[in-house]
């Protein structure tokens, strides 16, 4: 299916589980790949609404804020959160380090 497919069942799906995170985190991606930043950035706020401790949703969320010029101290304290919980992950530091380097830290970012 394509991106705009997903992104209609998906929102069905969030609407007969209203509680549920993870179908958030799917629409937002969806929202990503159709090209739609702010929607999924919406979307992830809303899944951290939900489960507060999401990674994934903090890590992409944080990534989307930097890439679309928004507020960089809060894509970092997000990126942080979800490296810290997962240090292992190689797409969480990066992102950490792709906020550092949308803030001109550089030194930072290459740790």
């Amino acid at each position: 299916k394509s991106p705009t497919a997903a992104v209609t069942t998906l929102q069905k799906l969030i609407a007969a589980h209203p509680q549920e995170a993870a179908p958030l985190l799917l629409l937002a991606r969806a929202q990503e790949l159709a090209g739609d930043a702010a929607a999924a950035q919406q979307a992830y706020r809303k899944a951290l609404e939900r489960n507060p401790d999401q990674p994934a949703a903090k890590n992409n969320l944080a990534y989307l804020i930097a890439d679309k010029g928004g507020d960089l101290e809060e894509a970092l304290r997000l990126a942080t959160e979800a490296s810290r919980k997962f240090p292992q992950s190689p797409n969480f530091a990066d992102t950490v380090g792709y906020v550092y380097l949308k803030m001109k830290r550089t030194d930072a970012a290459l740790q």
